[in-house]
Parts: C-alpha cells; sequence; structure tokens
C-alpha cells in the first residue's frame, strides 16, 4: 500500500491488516467445477448459433456487414465470461492489495479502490479454500457464494437500492491466515 493511500486515510484511521492473494490455480475451490462447465455452455452456444445462423444468413444473402455484426452480438458475452475467468484470477493474485482499518475495508488495485464503511456490526465470515487459503466476506459479501467470489473480489458487492454504486460488501480472496485478519477485526469491534 502506497504513501498515498496512507495519506488519505480519514482522523483516526489506523490500518489494522494488510495483504495480498495467495497464488491460486485458476481452477480451484468451487470454480474447479463452474468453469468448465461455463467453458462448455459458451462453445455450446457459439456452435448452436453457428447451425442455426448461418445457414439461414447464407440463404436469405443477408449483408456481410450484417452477418459480421450479427456474429460479433453473439460471441460477446460468451468470449467475455470466458476471458473473466482468466482475467480475474490474474488481476487478484498481482494487482490486488487488501486493507482493514478500525473504519474502513479496501480491495484496492492499480486502477481503482472499492472502500466500504466497517463497525462492530458489520459482519463478516471466511471459508477455507481446498488449497488452504481462505476467503473473507465483509457486509453483504457474506450473503454470496464461494462460486461468485473472484468477481466480488474485483468488482465488490453494491446491494444498496437507493445508492447502486455504493460497496456494501467486500471480499478478500485466496488471504494466508484469515484467522488473524479476523481477530485484529473482533478487537476493533469490541
Amino acid at each position: 500500500m502506497g504513501n498515498k493511500f496512507r495519506e488519505e486515510l480519514l482522523d483516526g484511521e489506523t490500518v489494522l491488516w494488510e495483504g495480498k492473494s495467495e497464488p491460486f490455480a485458476v481452477l480451484s475451490g468451487a470454480y474447479k467445477q463452474k468453469l468448465p462447465v461455463l467453458w462448455v455452455v459458451c462453445v455450446i452456444y457459439i456452435v448452436v448459433f453457428a447451425v442455426a445462423y448461418l445457414p439461414f444468413a447464407f440463404r436469405t444473402q443477408t449483408d456481410p456487414i450484417q452477418l459480421i455484426f450479427a456474429c460479433v452480438l453473439a460471441c460477446i458475452v460468451p468470449v467475455s465470461l470466458c476471458a473473466h475467468s482468466f482475467s480475474d484470477p490474474k488481476m487478484i493474485k498481482n494487482d490486488l492489495t487488501y486493507v482493514l482499518t478500525n473504519y474502513r475495508a479496501f480491495v484496492i488495485g492499480d486502477e481503482r479502490a472499492n472502500m466500504m464503511r466497517i463497525d462492530k456490526n458489520t459482519d463478516y465470515r471466511t471459508e477455507i479454500q481446498e488449497d488452504g487459503t481462505e476467503i473473507i466476506y465483509i457486509g453483504d459479501a457474506c450473503k454470496t457464494k464461494a462460486s461468485a467470489s473472484r468477481a466480488n473480489t474485483v468488482l465488490g458487492v453494491r446491494k444498496d437500492k437507493e445508492d447502486p454504486s455504493k460497496i456494501t460488501g467486500l471480499v478478500f480472496y485466496g488471504v494466508k491466515d484469515a484467522a488473524d485478519v479476523c481477530s485484529k477485526y473482533a478487537a476493533f469491534a469490541k
């Protein structure tokens, strides 16, 4: 965490803990089954689109620009879903730093920082992964599944209907000693 961040701490705010994710495999934990299923579904979707649409487009002599546009649109969602399954873990492992202070929790990256206010009533829970690392869920992230934890680490959880941009939950993914982190939080919360 850089000095610039420390300069932006609130009056009386103290860093209780900061850390990064431990290395992990793309196909680990809840993602071991989820990602291959996602990849297969995306491939099937693209194949079904190609089998159903392309013969129709050629029979009706669809304009080449419309054909290209339709193919690009049909492929954007599955390709982006598959790309995120690799880009989110890379970002988590290389770019993100987790910070817990006596007022806030942060997930800080090169491009942005997700922050939420915490107090003694803010829920948190941990989940041990098969590789021994842990996931710490904070706030509304406690109500989410492990299969969404990587996306929630990168994006944060936003469940405030009045202010959809407000972060109401954060995830610290792949933490080595979650008990230590939670003990610091519990000590501050008393």
